[in-house]
């Protein structure tokens, strides 16, 4: 029975993180496909896109306090409500207008959903353990994000538009009979973890700030790849099948090395893990111009998801270590924060250099970006490190 209470509020967000990473990843994939009908094929569907982004950008610097402030609970059923109403609006409306609200709401429910997650996480992480906790709590997220376009065609293959939007509806229920059967642990271990706040030194705050950088170049990198990357696969002329098994590759090595790197997070010095995992999954696509056949562009992409599934854990380790030092969600916050200014900012760096230099430079600057952001980590975290040896306390990051 203790063994049973001890994995069951792991397993409830394992499952939520999973359904509605899956979910909304199917109806992501083909939202342009099945809605260019009602928005058109143009103003109304970039605006669809648009909308999406500036609630999440402009919703989640307020999440950490709207967490701290009503609690997590309340805060995650906000988000799955927003969740509920959009899978119910993609079955009944047929107006633009309502679709780009829908959309307005998923981007809200986005920029709450997975701070709190992450958030309730850390309250139920053990001591010493956290970094295979939060490595297992990610494949929910990578799996999901891997098989979802996958399973979504064939559902649309098979029942049309009408079953994915039934599949959706059917995923937010589930989610919400989770919430309801979730345990009301979470806030016995908030009234807890306040009365026993650490006060973090300078070495710590250095550690995190160096990790919001870190994220930051790391979410340049990405967006910028899963943008370009397949227009370079597609000049090579492969084929889109093809295309998608490449840039699934990313997902599914990451899913499977996350099996066996959290423990790494948990018992190797965590600087080292995200400058490992972070320089060699980027300096990998300086080589990606200069390959031209598809089993070796397989290849580089599989060692882009195994070296980020090393870095992974530990980022998450420092991230739910702080936040719960801190008895405050504004950090989880304003690291998802930072990610989407990342991601936002990504395509605007690659515009200009596609403009001007070409694919080629898009890809070979991205990776010595993500390269030297990894190194210039690695040195902010050595100097905490120093400045915490002097003082004989362990920082975050020197596990």
């Amino acid at each position: 029975m203790a063994n049973k209470q001890k994995y069951y509020p792991f397993t409830v967000l394992f499952l939520m993180n999973f359904a509605i990473t899956f979910g909304f990843g199917i109806s992501d994939t083909f939202f342009s496909y099945n809605f260019s009908g009602i928005l058109g094929k143009g103003l109304f569907l970039s605006l669809a896109f648009t909308f999406y982004s500036v609630s999440k950008i402009f919703l989640m610097p307020i999440v950490g306090r709207l967490i701290d402030k009503l609690g997590s609970k309340i805060v995650l059923f906000g988000a799955l409500s927003c969740y509920l109403a959009v899978s119910i609006i993609f079955i009944f409306s047929h107006s633009g207008i309502l679709i780009i609200f829908a959309r307005i709401l998923q981007g809200a429910a986005s920029a709450l959903f997975r701070p709190v997650m992450y958030y309730m996480l850390g309250f139920f992480s053990k001591e010493g353990k956290i970094g295979k906790t939060a490595g297992y709590f990610d494949i929910s997220f990578y799996f999901a994000l891997a098989s979802s376009p996958f399973v979504g065609g064939l559902i649309l293959e098979k029942f049309g538009f009408e079953g994915l939007s039934v599949i959706l509806l059917c995923v937010c229920i589930f989610v919400f009979i989770l919430l309801l059967v979730m345990p009301m642990k979470i806030t016995e271990e908030e009234e807890k973890t306040a009365e026993n706040t650490e006060n973090l030194g300078d070495s710590e705050t250095l550690i995190f700030y160096a990790l919001l950088l870190f994220i930051f170049f790391k979410a340049v990198c990405i967006s910028v790849l899963n943008i370009y990357f397949p227009i370079y696969m597609k000049g090579l002329g492969f084929s889109v099948g093809k295309i998608g098994i490449a840039m699934g590759a990313v997902s599914a090595f990451m899913t499977f090395s996350l099996f066996f790197t959290g423990a790494l997070a948990d018992n190797s010095a965590r600087r080292y893990l995200i400058a490992f995992g972070g320089f060699f999954s980027s300096i990998i696509f300086l080589f990606v111009p200069f390959e031209t056949e598809f089993s070796r562009l397989l290849i580089l992409t599989a060692l882009t998801g195994a070296f980020s599934a090393v870095s992974q854990p530990a980022v998450s380790s420092i991230l739910l270590e702080y936040s719960r030092s801190k008895n405050s969600a504004q950090t989880i916050a304003a690291f998802y924060t930072i990610m989407g200014i990342g991601f936002a900012c990504g395509p605007l760096f690659a515009g200009l250099l596609y403009k001007y230099g070409g694919i080629e430079t898009v890809l070979i600057s991205t990776g010595f970006v993500g390269g030297i952001a990894s190194l210039i980590f690695l040195t902010l975290a050595e100097s905490a490190g120093k400045c915490s040896l002097s003082g004989q306390k362990k920082t975050l990051g020197s596990m």
